[in-house]
């Protein structure tokens, strides 16, 4: 049996969905940067 890494695509402001966009601002303004558990939205 061969086990198998999920890859997960990580987004920025220019590559998330457009119903995202206002949480990644929001989490820039507050943190300083995007925490990767935010970048994971679909």
């Amino acid at each position: 049996m061969e086990n198998k890494m999920t890859e997960f695509k990580l987004h920025t402001l220019e590559t998330a969905p457009e119903g995202s966009n206002e949480i990644l601002s929001a989490a820039l303004k507050q943190n300083g940067f995007i925490p990767n558990l935010y970048r994971m939205q679909n």
